[in-house]
């Protein structure tokens, strides 16, 4: 077998040292808000602000700001960016901080092709229609999916008709991670008499639909109670306790006494992906 010359085995190593990936992604930096927002808010504060520098351009549900100081885990902000309008936001709402270059420009439909490789930066969070997408799938062939906002949200519905089914119950496992963003209730017919209440509540590992973190305010299923109305549950101020991981569990907890008239019981969940 021939031995190579030294010209082309100087040329092999120098190829294989100067080669680079072909596919260089970078995941843009993220944190959640630690506490809800209005839409005048001039501040807002974030569980982590490691990641997040003066000038930069900060994305969270179809809401750009820009940041204009920062105070530990305290921001001040312009809000509306960059052709985004000012809203609400919830506690735990996952929040994006990057370089004007991070953010795109190109909307994409949901569902269609994608191909992971060729995005620089992802999620694709794209300005200022401030929709999230990620390219789900495998590197070369995927499709878009939308991510991350209140256009993304799905919805979990628990029924108790009958007496016999007002017990603790869970009545729903998490596919992905989630933040609770509402809960409604209405029924048919109230209690008639006593005490009976019900809490929403998130489960983890083996815990019981009745020891979980109560997800809000419990409702009065009897004297305050009107029938064929519906209600909203008052979220608990403890944004970590509205985050549903994956695999966790949504339940209804009965407690207090035990139902006698209470029947058609319909509690819905708004869940936001992450």
């Amino acid at each position: 077998m021939r031995s190579l010359s030294r010209t082309t085995l100087l040329s092999v190593l120098l190829a294989t040292i100067g080669a680079v990936p072909a596919f260089a992604q970078t995941t843009v930096d993220s944190t959640t808000l630690s506490a809800a927002v209005t839409a005048t808010d001039r501040t807002v504060s974030v569980t982590s602000a490691t990641n997040v520098a003066v000038g930069q351009t900060l994305f969270v549900d179809h809401e750009a700001m820009k940041v204009n100081t920062k105070t530990g885990t305290v921001l001040g902000v312009t809000r509306g960016y960059n052709g985004t309008a000012a809203r609400a936001h919830g506690a735990l709402a996952t929040i994006y901080a990057g370089d004007a270059g991070e953010f795109y420009t190109q909307e994409v439909v949901q569902g269609s092709k994608c191909t992971l490789t060729d995005e620089l930066f992802t999620p694709r969070i794209v300005l200022p229609t401030g929709n999230v997408y990620k390219c789900s799938g495998m590197a070369t062939q995927g499709a878009w999916e939308q991510i991350g906002s209140e256009a993304g949200a799905i919805y979990v519905t628990c029924r108790a008709l009958l007496i016999a089914d007002m017990v603790d119950q869970s009545c729903f496992i998490a596919d992905r991670d989630y933040v609770v963003a509402q809960i409604q209730e209405v029924h048919k017919t109230k209690e008639a008499g006593g005490t009976l209440t019900l809490i929403a509540r998130k489960n983890t590992g083996t815990q019981a639909p009745a020891s979980g973190a109560s997800l809000g305010t419990a409702l009065d299923m009897a004297a305050a109670a009107t029938d064929e109305t519906v209600r909203s549950v008052t979220l608990t101020t403890t944004a970590a306790d509205l985050l549903v991981a994956s695999g966790g569990r949504l339940s209804l907890d009965f407690t207090d006494d035990t139902a006698g008239e209470l029947a058609g019981v319909t509690v819905t969940f708004k869940l936001i992906p992450r």
